[in-house]
C-alpha cells in the first residue's frame, strides 16, 4: 500500500482502523443491550414467582435464564468488551 500511494497511505489504514473500531463498538453495544435484555426478563419473571399457577415453571425459567446470562457474561464480558475496544484503537 505504501507504494502505490506513497503520500497517503496512513489515511488508508486509519480508515480501516476506523471502520472496525465502529464495527466492533457496535458489537459492544449489542452485547450490552442483550445483557439488559436479560435483566429485563428476569424482572418479569419475579413480579409471576407467587403466581400459585406459574410459581413451579418461572422458578424453573428464571434458573435457567440466570445460567444463560452468567454464561453469557463469562463469554463476552460485554463491559469489559467496550473498554477494550476503545483501548485498541487509541493512539498515543
Amino acid at each position: 500500500m505504501k507504494k502505490k500511494d506513497s503520500k497517503n497511505w496512513k489515511s488508508h489504514i486509519n480508515k480501516h482502523l476506523y471502520v472496525t473500531q465502529s464495527f466492533n463498538t457496535d458489537f459492544a453495544s449489542l452485547l450490552l443491550k442483550i445483557k439488559e435484555e436479560m435483566d429485563g426478563y428476569i424482572k418479569i419473571l419475579d413480579s409471576y414467582k407467587n403466581d400459585e399457577i406459574l410459581k413451579n415453571n418461572i422458578t424453573s425459567i428464571k434458573k435457567d435464564l440466570e445460567d444463560m446470562k452468567s454464561d453469557f457474561e463469562i463469554a463476552y464480558l460485554p463491559k469489559q468488551y467496550l473498554l477494550n475496544v476503545n483501548k485498541m484503537y487509541l493512539t498515543p
